[in-house]
Parts: C-alpha cells; structure tokens; sequence
C-alpha cells in the first residue's frame, strides 16, 4: 500500500509543477469606419457565411463558366488542395499520440545458452540446455500528458491545418479574382476595338464623301489624303488592340490549366450594369478575409509551440502495462498458470541540456512575436486595400460621367465642323481634329469602364468574396 501511496503524492506533485500556457492578447487598432460616402449597400456579417461564388455577381454566364473550370483545373489550386489533405492526414497522425498505443506482440524462439557463461563455468558438472520459449500477449505504451506537451502539438497541428484551408480559400480567392480581372480586360478591349470598329466605317463613309466631292472639284487634294490618313491610322490601332487581346487571351487560358492554342473566348462587349458590393464596417471585413483568417491560425500554432518548449522542463512520463501468454510449449500456451502481466512507469526529468530546452523556448517565443507582428501587419493591408477600392470606385465613377459628356460635347464638335465643311465655310482639317477627338473621347470612356471593373473586381476580394 505505501508504494501506491507514494505514487499518489508524486502524481500530486507533479501536476502541481504543470505550467499554465500564456494567453498573450493582439490587439490591432482599426478604424470605426471608412473615409468615403458610403455608396453601396450596408451587410450584417457573419463568420460562418460562405464566400461563394462571387463573380455571379457580375451577371456574366461566360465569365461563370470560366471561374468554374479555373477551380476544377488550376494547377496552384491542385498544388494547395494536396497541402491541405496532407496537413488534415497530419492532425490525425498527431491527434493519435492522445492515446494509448496498444502492440500485439507473438514470439517463438529456441535458445540455448554458452557453456562458456560465467554461470557455466562455475558448476563443473553443468550440462549445456536448450529450451524453447512462446509468448504472445499485449503492449501498451501512454505518455501522461501532464505538462501539456501532447495537448499542444495537437493544438499546434490542429492551427496548421486550419491556418492551410485559409491558405486554400485565399488562393481561390486570388485565382478567381486574377481570372476575372484579365476576363474584363479581354472585354475592355473588345469594347475598344467595336468603338474603332465603328469610327472606321464613319471614317470610310467620310472617305467616300469627300473622294466624291473631289471628283466634283469641291475638295482639294489635301483634303482627300488627310482624310486616307486618317483611316489608315485608326485601321493600325485595331491590329495593336489584337495582339493585347491574343495576350490575354493566352493568359486566361493558362489561369484556368489548358494550354494556349486550345483555348478561345469570343469576342463580348463590356455590359453597362456595375455590381453593387456590399460592405461593412472595417472590423467586420476582418472576420471575411482568409489571408487574416491564416495570419491568425498561424499565431495560434507558435502560441501552442511555446506550450511544448515549457512541457520540455519538466518530466515526461511513460507508463508501460504488459500482459499475455508465456510457455516453453505450444501446448500449454493457453493454460492459466501461463499467464504474466507487468506495469512499468517511468520517468524522466531533464537535468542538463547544454541550453537547448531554453533556446527552444527563446525560439517559439520570438517566433510568436513574429507572428503578431505578420498579423498586424495582414489586418494593415487588409484595410488598406478596402479603403483603396472605395476610394477608386467613387473617382472612377465620376471620371465615367466626365467621359460621359465629353463624348457628347465631341459629337456636337463634329457636327458642326462636318456642317461647316459641307457649307464651304470650315476646313477639312477641323473636321479631321474632330474625328479624332471623338474617337479619343470614346475610346477613354471605354477604358474607364473597364478600369471600374477592375476595381470592383479588387474591391470583392479585398473584402475577402461575397457577403
């Protein structure tokens, strides 16, 4: 009964010695709200809503139809999922060390033993014996968790799978983002490319015009060739908007995993409907982004590894229960007198170490520092990125409506330099300046669209996807 007594106190002891992990708070100072007016609709956020498909929003069945095949095919994607299920394989693995580890153990020998031994050589009249040995029972082995270390390696890993599947979502993110960017670039260009398009059958209706009011001897020779001029400059521009197209295009294929020349996207106009992105106060966001999600779980897994370095002062201890079946035969393995059983605990305390336990420790320590820091510096940017797409969206806006009536103000130019032309009053020079005007002014008003694009594009995914 005392030894039972003395393993009782030493068990008290012991976990009276169990250190308490610090729970070390980050704070990050956020704003209450965003500089701008607030334009578009107000959310009620939650943590568990999912992301979605975002880019529906958008209204596009092509571009649905590529982010689609992106997800299934994007060689990154397929590279983070594998790092995800390896990190999921390695939780189990590390959870499994919670319990016991229980080994059937069999085993069937013949020993004999050397004369030659000193047990041999002391008896003059021993006789050299063989015998044979069967045994086959249970081993068990469990580490006592009393200092923490194997809760947290499991709280670590379990941090690390979790801080993995926000990498994973952040990469879709970005894929999906990076996909639908380069998208409406295609379609910006394939706006700009229908306004020269257009502006060269005027300019070839132009042409016709006055090549007839030559022929008449109403208009000069100069007039003729400023005119061709013209036309061939603005047929130039549309061979440099193909080959950015070509470029893109090749791009796009390769976000989506399928080799260029396989790949096509029929040409499509910019449609005139933004999307509305809904938004919510800046400390809100925070709970959306997965690369703040992953800077968090990442400060939760260092947090747990200065568990472990503290766990490594103080003794591990080991508990070894033994039991089977022991015969010289077969035959009587399974009587009762062939049964054994043993218990062992053991025990060890570091004493000397050179100063490893306390490197470790002083490492895992600054390693956490470095993660605050990292996740400070995530939740920065994370607002900084918001607050640059809203602001983006209110100047883009206006630059649309400034773009806007400049078109309008160069139609009425153009008219009234045509008119002018026509009465025999004006230059055809004017008429020419005008043109290009025109086409200027046009062409900017389909850039800023898709610039606004652009930014709403950036503006979702800085808010971390879809509310």
């Amino acid at each position: 009964m005392m030894k039972y007594k003395s393993v009782s106190l030493l068990f008290l002891l012991l976990t009276a010695c169990t250190p308490e992990l610090e729970k070390m708070a980050t704070k990050v100072d956020v704003p209450t709200k965003w500089s701008t007016e607030k334009p578009w609709q107000a959310i009620m956020p939650a943590d568990n809503v999912t992301k979605g498909a975002w880019w529906e929003v958008f209204k596009d069945p092509e571009l649905n139809k590529l982010e689609i095949e992106a997800i299934k095919q994007n060689s990154n994607l397929k590279i983070a999922l594998s790092r995800l299920e390896q990190a999921k394989y390695s939780l189990s693995l590390t959870k499994s060390n919670n319990y016991p580890q229980v080994n059937l153990v069999a085993n069937s020998s013949r020993l004999a033993l050397s004369q030659n031994k000193p047990s041999y050589s002391s008896n003059p009249n021993a006789t050299q014996i063989a015998e044979n040995d069967v045994n086959f029972g249970l081993a068990v082995h469990y580490e006592v968790d009393l200092f923490g270390r194997v809760k947290n390696t499991i709280k670590s890993a379990e941090a690390t799978a979790s801080q993995l599947q926000a990498d994973y979502e952040n990469l879709q993110l970005l894929v999906g983002a990076e996909l639908a960017s380069e998208y409406f670039n295609l379609r910006e260009l394939d706006s700009e490319i229908k306004v020269i398009e257009d502006n060269i059958a005027l300019q070839h209706k132009a042409l016709a015009f006055v090549k007839a009011r030559h022929d008449l001897g109403l208009a000069t020779g100069l007039d003729l060739a400023q005119q061709q001029a013209l036309l061939d400059t603005t047929i130039l521009q549309i061979d440099a908007l193909a080959r950015q197209r070509a470029e893109i295009e090749h791009a796009l294929a390769t976000i989506i995993g399928i080799a260029a020349p396989e790949f096509k996207v029929l040409p499509s106009m910019l449609s005139l409907n933004l999307p509305v992105v809904p938004l919510a106060i800046p400390s809100t966001i925070l709970e959306r982004r997965p690369d703040v999600a992953s800077a968090e779980r990442a400060m939760a897994s260092a947090n747990a590894q200065i568990g472990i370095a503290k766990a490594a002062f103080y003794p591990s201890v080991n508990l070894t229960p033994t039991m089977g079946l022991d015969s010289s035969t077969a035959s009587t393995l399974l009587q009762s007198s062939s049964f054994f059983w043993s218990f062992g605990v053991s025990i060890m305390q570091p004493l000397f170490d050179g100063g490893r336990n306390r490197s470790n420790l002083k490492i895992s320590e600054s390693g956490y520092k470095l993660s605050i820091e990292s996740y400070r510096l995530t939740v920065l940017r994370a607002i900084q990125e918001v607050e640059d797409g809203l602001t983006g969206t209110l100047i883009m806006g206006q630059s649309q409506k400034n773009a806007q009536i400049s078109i309008e103000s160069g139609a009425k130019v153009l008219d009234l330099a045509n008119a002018r032309y026509e009465g025999g009053i004006g230059n055809y020079l004017d008429v020419i300046l005008a043109q290009q005007s025109l086409n200027i002014y046009q062409r900017q008003a389909v850039q800023i669209r898709g610039q606004q694009y652009q930014i709403a594009v950036y503006l979702i995914k800085a808010v971390g996807g879809r509310w």
